[in-house]
């Protein structure tokens, strides 16, 4: 722990420190001695909430820790300073960088309000920024919030005067009180000051009447739909005011929203997509863990390709955003599905960010020694130095039977000792998912085309008119599959044996042909295998057709 402070919430101050893969991390410590029940109660709904939260634009709650007298909340550490503090370094913002601002804000709000959670502490100060030489702010403090539907009614004041609506110092109030803070968080991005000033008297006058104070100077240099985002926004009447989801797709907004939208989505991305739904069930474990390990750097140009899958804003990609974006790159909406099922790790019916993440953090190249400890830290929790079969238990909890966790601990070669070590971890991980899938192309004679066979597209040739081969000699297949290709499943191994069996008959006679083939294949991956539909071996001898299976690995 560094011990300085980086800022104080309802609940206590924030303090900075260094993680455990030596990224600093923002650490919130509450004192748990003689307080309310009440009080407690509220500082556990805050973890529950938090530990909830899955969002590019809202801080991580990275891990909590309770003793009998304190509880620590070790979250990401967004070390850019305030919004507050960067408008006031400024004196106010440039409109379009209000308008990203405000987008930003929204897409947090739009999240939470979609999980039915209410900040009921939306403002300047309580949103972040990554970095000091970024723009990406992060929603933090959920101190204040409350899990509700967006229609019910609550009745505790509670957030900052300055940003409250007109509905909460009347204590009925519903989710559209998080509207109104924004449209005030926004006017001070937009002009530079507060739209409602003065003692605290004459604020809560000011506020309940919805009397806005603005240099009609300054009203005049922002263009009529800043103005018009901004009064919608600003309406006494709750009914009346905007929701997150119209705030978004308000001109002003929606504008901004397409600077950074890409129509079509990266191959990468999608072969990403689909090496993730082969992986086994550890491995796909390994992978979330290295997600929530992750750097801002090694996250920050997955930010967009996530928010592109979700077009809606929702902050999670349904089943339906799934299946658009994968249209034309992959064929059967059963692989689809069969990959979004294997993503949507909570049964929602959505992928969150983390998982989205998962799946990307092998495939793009971001897996380093940090991230693998990191990973390896968060199975091992005891800080034993090794990876066992209880740990497993522990993180899937009824999820996986005794069996399960057995065929897990055999999949990583520690079944034996019953333990996985940090460099047989490493190990693992590097056999387990290669940087690219390949598709494994085997002829059935095991003797490798000519240069002539390989670059001749000629149709004739393909179908087993090879050179040496009279044609009166060719048998033709019984089976009609032209050509054949079958998945073969591999799970844990690196080589295997297949065996088919195939027909193949001529005018003179008919036979049966066995193979044999060793594969050798990067485990966590399907192997494809192809045979041309017709391949001589010597002329006058016998050609096997497209292969019959069936295959054992």
């Amino acid at each position: 722990m560094e011990g300085r402070v980086l800022g104080k919430g309802f609940s206590g101050e924030v303090l900075l420190a260094k993680g455990q893969n030596g990224e600093p991390v923002a650490v919130k410590s509450l004192s748990l001695k003689d307080i309310s029940h009440e009080l407690r109660d509220q500082l556990e709904t805050e973890c529950e909430i938090f530990l909830g939260m899955d969002h590019p634009h809202i801080a991580r709650l990275l891990d909590v820790y309770q003793t009998r007298d304190k509880l620590d909340l070790v979250m990401e550490c967004c070390n850019g300073g305030e919004l507050f503090e960067r408008i006031a370094e400024q004196g106010r913002f440039a409109e379009s960088d209000a308008a990203d601002a405000a987008w930003q804000m929204l897409l947090a709000i739009k999240y939470i309000h979609s999980h039915n959670v209410v900040h009921r502490d939306v403002k300047l100060e309580n949103f972040l920024f990554e970095a000091r030489d970024v723009n990406r702010i992060k929603l933090i403090d959920f101190g204040f919030a409350k899990v509700c539907s967006l229609d019910a009614k609550m009745h505790v004041k509670c957030g900052t005067l300055a940003y409250c609506a007109p509905e909460v110092l009347d204590a009925a109030y519903t989710a559209k009180c998080d509207l109104w803070s924004l449209g005030v968080s926004v006017f001070i991005t937009l002009f530079g000051y507060m739209p409602f000033r003065g003692t605290e008297e004459q604020q809560t006058h000011e506020i309940k009447k919805g009397k806005v104070s603005v240099r009609p100077k300054d009203w005049r240099e922002v263009s009529e739909r800043a103005q018009n985002f901004v009064t919608r926004l600003l309406i006494v009447d709750p009914t009346k005011r905007m929701s997150a989801k119209q705030a978004l797709n308000h001109p002003w907004i929606a504008e901004r929203d397409m600077l950074e939208r890409r129509p079509f989505l990266n191959e990468d991305t999608v072969d990403a997509f689909l090496a993730y739904g082969e992986l086994s069930q550890f491995r796909r474990a390994s992978s979330m863990m290295m997600a929530m390990a992750l750097s801002k750097e090694q996250r920050a140009p997955l930010h967009q390709i996530f928010l592109d899958l979700n077009p809606d804003r929702t902050g999670t990609i349904s089943l339906r955003d799934f299946k658009d974006a994968l249209e034309g790159h992959v064929k059967g909406e059963e692989v689809i599905e069969e990959v979004f099922r294997q993503l949507d790790i909570t049964d929602a019916g959505q992928i969150s960010y983390t998982a989205f993440l998962a799946a990307m953090v092998s495939w793009q190249e971001l897996v380093d020694d940090d991230l693998v400890k990191a990973a390896f830290r968060r199975f091992d929790k005891a800080d034993k130095g090794y990876i066992s079969a209880t740990d497993l238990t522990d993180l899937f909890g009824r999820n996986v039977d005794a069996q399960e966790v057995t065929d897990m601990m055999e999949e990583t070669n520690g079944a034996n000792r019953g333990m996985l070590t940090l460099e047989e971890f490493k190990e693992y991980l590097q056999n387990s998912h290669p940087n690219d899938p390949h598709v494994l192309g085997v002829a059935a004679s095991g003797i490798p085309p000519s240069e002539d066979e390989e670059d001749s597209d000629s149709p004739t040739e393909r179908n087993g008119h090879r050179r040496g081969c009279a044609e009166g000699d060719l048998m033709e297949p019984i089976l009609e599959e032209d050509p054949c290709l079958r998945q073969v499943h591999a799970k844990h191994l690196e080589k295997a044996t297949v065996q088919m069996a195939l027909e193949v008959e001529s005018a003179q006679k008919r036979a049966t042909v066995q193979l044999e083939l060793e594969v050798e294949y990067r485990s966590g991956y399907p192997v494809n295998l192809e045979l041309a539909p017709a391949i001589c071996l010597s002329s006058g001898g016998a050609v096997y057709g497209p292969m019959a299976g069936p295959f054992h690995l």
